[in-house]
């Protein structure tokens, strides 16, 4: 039975999120992709003009799963360390299943790079709600001015991807020796604690 066009979408969509994963995005072609799911190049190309828009719709699957995902999970508890260490533990389990290169490459692909700015511009208008709250519950230090730490960690974020001198390190390299060394200034001794309690878990 034929597959429908949306069905072919989400089959390409898959497969391609598999191969990006593995091998990195500019080392997969449509050929490749096309071969994994047993059609013919063309109707990849009938579905997707090229591999850029093929990759949105890889990105905009996984940020719709994560959303999902966290809405269910923040619909059972108020405890902002539990939420940060469960987006943390997202995190390091995709990276884990992911190359380095993966992340690099996306940043030579300005129209992504834009879809997943704006989202991140997004989150970040709701992450200075979620500081004062963890503040609140004493978590978080409150003598941080959280609009001037959103604005250090957007440009801190981009330079970890788009550095070259980087590309070696694997992600739980890098948010061993940076991001959880931040998250640590940003906790008061409650937050630690919960915090390194994630770490031994993970790490």
């Amino acid at each position: 039975m034929a597959l429908s066009q949306r069905n072919i979408r989400f089959a390409i969509i898959k497969e391609a999120d598999k191969r990006f994963r593995k091998y990195g995005i500019r080392a997969v072609t449509m050929d490749d992709i096309a071969h994994g799911i047993h059609v013919s190049k063309r109707t990849i190309y009938e579905a997707f003009p090229n591999k850029e828009m093929i990759l949105m719709g890889v990105m905009r699957s996984l940020v719709e799963e994560s959303d999902e995902h966290m809405q269910d999970f923040s619909s059972h508890t108020d405890n902002v360390m539990d939420i940060l260490c469960e987006v943390l533990r997202l995190q390091v389990e995709f990276s884990a299943k992911t190359t380095s290169s993966f992340f690099t490459d996306l940043v030579k692909y300005p129209k992504v790079e834009k879809m997943m700015q704006e989202y991140s511009n997004k989150q970040r208008e709701n992450a200075f709600n979620f500081y004062k709250k963890g503040v609140a519950q004493g978590y978080f230090r409150k003598d941080i001015d959280y609009k001037i730490f959103n604005r250090i960690m957007k440009n801190v974020v981009h330079m970890l991807r788009a550095t070259k001198e980087l590309n070696d390190l694997t992600y739980q390299q890098m948010f061993v020796n940076c991001h959880s060394v931040i998250i640590r200034g940003i906790c008061t001794s409650k937050g630690i604690e919960r915090f390194e309690h994630f770490m031994d878990e993970n790490f």
